[in-house]
């Protein structure tokens, strides 16, 4: 799957966890592989999945479960799942995990697609 680490990276952000992220780029594979014949190619492939994914990782944020587990955590407790482990990644992941979810999207939409 060539865009399972880039779609990883991007749910790992929207939702703070390891788990939980891998759970929703599998839910993003399964709900492209269902919904196949509504792709119109509007937009490129990637992007097409992409908002799928930030759609799904919106789904899960919005569930009760999620509502009700505390998942905060703390800038060092976040493991970045990149191979780049320098400091700027770590500053960079940090800065992006402090912006407000709507900008937290436009982000991830932007560079990360």
């Amino acid at each position: 799957m060539p865009y399972a680490e880039r779609f990883y990276r991007a749910a790992f952000y929207m939702l703070e966890s390891q788990q939980d992220a891998e759970d929703a780029v599998q839910e993003t594979f399964l709900k492209a592989y269902k919904n196949i014949d509504t792709f119109r190619a509007d937009s490129t492939e990637r992007t097409w999945l992409m908002s799928i994914a930030i759609n799904t990782c919106k789904d899960m944020n919005r569930s009760a479960w999620h509502r009700y587990h505390d998942r905060r955590v703390t800038p060092e407790e976040l493991s970045i799942p990149t191979d780049a482990q320098d400091e700027d990644a770590l500053a960079l992941a940090e800065a992006i995990h402090r912006l407000p979810p709507r900008h937290r999207d436009a982000i991830l939409l932007y560079y990360y697609q």
